[in-house]
């Protein structure tokens, strides 16, 4: 290998190295402050490096904004929205459940921070953003809704209205992930080694609860 391509290499890793410094200080900064209170210096700040050379990776607040959902979509959430194959509606959702906890375990208190701030409190101006997070939420119904009318075709699962029984299980997956949100510490950190750990439903217990509710 050249010296010139060992240059390039260099180079590339440093500017990605930069990229990575500066998302993450964003993204901290966007979870305690607010993004419309976070300012593009507070990042050059938290990242150790000049205002300039954060535009020089990013237009704008809001194009790092854009480009950070973008990345974790592109990288990780795709898995909460893509079909699964074979296996039975329990193995469906128990999939889908443990899916949900390594989102939560990588990112902590981030996994909620977009919707609040992008969809809910309106934070961020802009549609693009807000049309990720909400192809997100969309996604991830869309994905329980398919796994438990799949349920109804093979005879596992049993209701008369599927969107009312889905909202039910996504409320009920949402519960459970905003207690394990309780019991991370206040910098958003899971303070839970791994899943079985944890304290509260379990998911085979949610996957119980979901497919058979609390009945005799």
């Amino acid at each position: 290998m050249t010296c010139k391509v060992l240059m390039e290499k260099e180079v590339k890793q440093e500017k990605a190295d930069k990229r990575e410094l500066i998302m993450a200080a964003a993204m901290e900064l966007f979870r305690d402050k607010g993004y419309s209170n976070t300012r593009i210096i507070d990042i050059a700040q938290k990242a150790g490096i000049g205002k300039g050379t954060v535009y020089a990776y990013f237009d704008s607040k809001e194009d790092l904004m854009i480009k950070l959902i973008r990345e974790i979509v592109d990288t990780d959430f795709q898995k909460l929205i893509m079909t699964y194959g074979v296996g039975t509606t329990k193995d469906k959702i128990l999939k889908y459940i443990l899916d949900t906890d390594e989102m939560l375990e990588k990112y902590g208190i981030y996994a909620t921070i977009f919707r609040d701030q992008i969809v809910l409190d309106g934070e961020v101006d802009s549609d693009e953003a807000v049309e990720l997070v909400e192809g997100i939420i969309a996604g991830q119904y869309q994905k329980m809704r398919n796994i438990l009318a799949e349920g109804i075709e093979t005879g596992e699962v049993r209701t008369s209205d599927l969107d009312q029984a889905t909202v039910y299980a996504m409320t009920a997956v949402g519960t459970r992930m905003m207690t394990k949100l309780s019991e991370m510490d206040k910098c958003g950190v899971p303070t839970f080694l791994k899943v079985g750990e944890f304290k509260g439903l379990s998911a085979e217990a949610l996957v119980d609860f979901i497919l058979n509710g609390i009945g005799a």
